[in-house]
């Protein structure tokens, strides 16, 4: 009993986890090509950056971001996206002038990372229109009292 807790899940369920979703494709020494944004390597602290594993933890929700951040810990590659300075919809902990704090604050001490500039434009979000609104504003009933009252003065 004690063997199957200890023992890591099934190999298929493994290479499911690890199969790379995005394509990685590098294009020069300091440029690579997310499936079909353009990036440029800006940093490469302590040879961190590693497009197979880039590729397996990619999400398209840093697309949306003007750098991504990977950094080691526990032979694991996290990833973070910052906006350039003055960015009119980020926080300020999100700018990349922040790096450094990042790194200090959230990362292992003295661990590989890498960081990464868009080049091409970010992907336009798709525009929603708001719902409409289908029922009509309700008028609060105003009491007879208080319509008598307001009347006589």
């Amino acid at each position: 009993m004690s063997d199957q807790l200890s023992s890591p899940d099934t190999p298929e369920k493994a290479e499911t986890i690890a199969t790379p979703i995005h394509q990685v494709v590098q294009l020069a020494d300091d440029q690579i090509q997310i499936d079909d944004l353009t990036y440029r390597v800006v940093f490469n602290h302590k040879d961190g950056f590693d497009p197979e594993a880039l590729s397996t933890s990619f999400i398209d929700l840093l697309t949306k971001y003007d750098y991504i951040v990977g950094d080691w810990g526990f032979e694991q590659l996290r990833l973070r996206g910052f906006y350039a300075d003055g960015h009119k919809h980020a926080n300020r902990d999100q700018y990349i002038s922040t790096l450094m704090d990042y790194i200090y604050e959230f990362c292992n001490f003295g661990c590989a990372y890498f960081v990464l500039e868009r080049l091409s434009p970010a992907p336009a979000a798709p525009h929603i229109e708001p719902a409409p609104r289908n029922r009509p504003k309700l008028r609060r009933p105003v009491h007879k009292e208080r319509r008598e009252r307001t009347r006589r003065h």
